[in-house]
């Protein structure tokens, strides 16, 4: 049985409160396009589809529907990239959440193979299902990206911090999260690689009724994977493990997360 320290002292968790283990599988579908409409300048579209099925628990099923223009400059050295999204979720086969607002995105290319990336935006978020929920989301976040040897091996780090203003102060929360990648291009199409980020999220408020103390979370997350071409060009197949450990000092919000995927692309 599963236990946690509340300010009324310690309170069993029943079965539906509990940390749930099942299996599922996700989904995913993302259309691009581009127009160049001089040399500099270009127009682009993106689309995309994302489901997530499990087997048993299916209430917490999740679909998602995104779209996103924008417009891209490029100067030289500089790239300016400014886009509008939206984005509506669906769990448990209802309305969840809907959230659009601006993204800006400036990189600078000091050297052929360095490039330094600056990504801000500002998400405003609308529950269907609780008011209280409805926040505003910034993020703010620099990023440098390397490619090294004869096939452009990739590394990439970065740092951002992101705040959300909810109108209920106990879900408002702020943090930061540093994130690593490197893969390395091989023979026959090869590329292994591995990522991993460690996110610290504070919340304004206890996070719950029972709580004795105000939320705060720590996050660690690691995947590796092998990315390899097929026979015809454009599509790749994608097998990757992730581990993510979530850490709480809300006992219940404390879990680990294993996560083996497999993905078919097809570019065109």
């Amino acid at each position: 049985d599963k236990t946690i320290d509340t300010n009324i002292g310690t309170v069993l968790l029943t079965d539906d409160s509990s940390p749930i283990k099942d299996q599922g599988m996700t989904a995913s579908a993302d259309l691009s396009v581009s127009h160049y409409l001089t040399e500099n300048l270009a127009v682009f579209a993106n689309v995309g589809h994302y489901q997530k099925r499990h087997f048993q628990e299916n209430e917490y099923d999740l679909i998602s529907y995104s779209a996103s223009p924008g417009v891209r400059v490029v100067i030289n050295e500089h790239l300016l990239q400014a886009q509008g999204r939206y984005q509506h979720l669906h769990y448990d086969a209802n309305p969840l959440l809907d959230i659009w607002g601006p993204r800006l995105t400036y990189a600078y290319m000091p050297r052929e193979n360095v490039q330094l990336i600056t990504d801000l935006f500002w998400d405003i978020r609308d529950n269907h299902e609780e008011d209280d929920r409805d926040s505003h989301y910034f993020s703010g976040g620099e990023y440098l990206r390397v490619f090294w040897g004869p096939r452009d091996n990739e590394f990439m780090t970065g740092l951002r911090f992101f705040g959300e203003n909810a109108n209920e102060e106990r879900y408002s929360n702020y943090g930061w999260e540093i994130t690593g990648y490197v893969d390395f291009k091989m023979d026959y199409g090869l590329k292994p690689y591995i990522m991993a980020s460690y996110r610290s999220t504070a919340w304004s408020g206890t996070h719950s009724a029972l709580a004795t103390d105000d939320r705060f979370d720590q996050m660690v997350r690691m995947r590796v994977g092998m990315a390899a071409d097929l026979y015809f060009d454009g599509l790749s197949l994608d097998a990757s493990l992730e581990v993510i450990n979530n850490s709480s000092n809300f006992d219940a919000s404390t879990y680990n997360k294993y996560v083996p995927g497999i993905t078919l692309k097809y570019e065109f």
